[in-house]
């Protein structure tokens, strides 16, 4: 990533331990950033091993600016947040993008490190087309297609700025 490139790192919520081998994704991605043969925290970002469950449309739009809020796929102004960890700022190269409402608990957020920029959502469900793991439609759980939400923007967004050679 020092060198170049894009990760695209969607957490979830702590408990969402899928195949039950003891990490969810907050966890895993942690340990990533702590223990990857580079440097310990390469990109200024944790994830907030926890659960919130807190279903809302967020507002809290820190820099409105930014390529991933105001790309090529439009202006994301709200988001929807259903049940996700947070995140937070740890060193530079990191910014935040969205909150849930108090300034460290952040949603969205992006980071750059040498030639390569990451983003990352603390809430999968974000980017949720309405279909589930085993193929079933859940037509209140597609925030992808939400009018009053810009989750497309945001993703086309991120997919766009993560792909721009530095």
């Amino acid at each position: 990533m020092l060198a170049g490139g894009g990760l695209l790192a969607v957490a979830n919520h702590n408990s969402a331990d899928r195949d039950s081998n003891g990490y969810s994704a907050p966890g895993a991605f942690n340990e990533l950033l702590d223990d990857n043969g580079v440097m310990p925290d390469p990109f200024g970002f944790r994830f907030d091993e926890v659960d919130r469950d807190t279903p809302t449309v967020l507002t809290d739009i820190v820099d409105p600016g930014h390529p991933v809020l105001d790309g090529p796929g439009g202006m994301v102004a709200a988001i929807g947040f259903y049940e996700g960890c947070t995140a937070h700022v740890t060193g530079a190269g990191a910014v935040g993008l969205i909150t849930l409402g108090a300034s460290e608990e952040l949603v969205v957020g992006a980071a750059e490190a040498g030639d390569g920029r990451v983003v990352f959502i603390t809430d999968s469900a974000i980017l949720g087309d309405g279909t589930d793991s085993h193929g079933n439609t859940l037509s209140d759980h597609d925030s992808w297609n939400d009018p009053t939400q810009d989750n497309r923007a945001l993703l086309l967004n991120a997919i766009a700025w993560l792909g721009e050679q530095g």
